[in-house]
């Protein structure tokens, strides 16, 4: 009965992916409307900044942003009960749960620092030599993979603390219960959607850097910033949210 349960818990990341592009591409404008709403100001402010007309505003931005990942996560959890919800209404349910979104956002951005550090440290080993160097390297691989490892573990608790309407303990503690088995596929899943970020935004870095008087256009670099947000955005939540759902049977 046990092998029969735990069969059944194991999730499939990539169908989930696919169901999480046609979940956005069926609520396109909602989901489209819902960052653009922050995405279009911050690209403003960005233009404006870049001619010395305002001053640094990167937590300004970051708070902004932290609203609208919270406005997607409440309408991809609460869909079905917000059908035909306002834009003000969504943004309105997120301004109730940014503490418990900001506890659980703080804890992960602790667990990811040895990582960081590790991936930092990386380069600057790799040319060196001699055991201490060797015992370092090492040490920066085991920060990264214990990062990455605490980050699969309670990678759904952003999802439980907005979503689910958890406190940040019970979040953190929710996604590691759920998340114990299939913890790989996470990875593998969240692995996938990184590469394809990266191989999409490096690919149209590309193209425009061939004209250097386009590459440099501050303009359409914005405008790039916010189609890619547009998109990347909602289905990296989108995913997060249905691998909550299939956990929870």
């Amino acid at each position: 009965m046990s092998k029969k349960t735990k069969s059944k818990l194991r999730i499939k990341p990539f169908a989930l992916i696919a169901s999480s592009i046609k979940e956005w591409l069926r609520n396109f404008n909602d989901y489209t409307k819902l960052v653009l709403v922050v995405a279009i100001p911050v690209a403003i402010l960005t233009i404006l900044q870049s001619d010395g007309n305002m001053g640094d505003f990167g937590l300004t931005m970051a708070f902004a942003w932290s609203f609208t990942i919270i406005a997607l996560i409440i309408f991809a959890y609460g869909k079905k009960a917000l059908p035909n919800a306002k834009i003000t209404t969504i943004y309105s349910l997120a301004s109730g749960r940014f503490l418990q979104y900001l506890g659980v956002t703080l804890v992960l951005v602790a667990l990811v620092l040895p990582g960081v550090v590790g991936w930092l440290a990386i380069i600057p080993l790799l040319s060196q030599q001699g055991s201490s160097a060797l015992a370092l390297l090492i040490l920066s691989l085991v920060g990264i993979g214990l990062s990455g490892h605490l980050l699969v573990r309670f990678s759904l608790a952003q999802i439980a603390a907005v979503g689910a309407q958890k406190s940040v303990y019970q979040s953190l503690k929710n996604s590691s219960k759920l998340t114990k088995g299939n913890r790989l596929r996470i990875f593998f899943g969240f692995l996938a959607i990184l590469v394809v970020v990266f191989l999409i935004a490096n690919g149209i870095q590309l193209l425009l850097s061939l004209n250097q008087s386009i590459n440099q256009n501050i303009y359409i670099n914005n405008i790039l910033y916010v189609l890619e947000a547009s998109v990347f955005l909602p289905v990296i939540y989108i995913y997060q949210v249905k691998i909550l759902e299939a956990l929870n049977g």
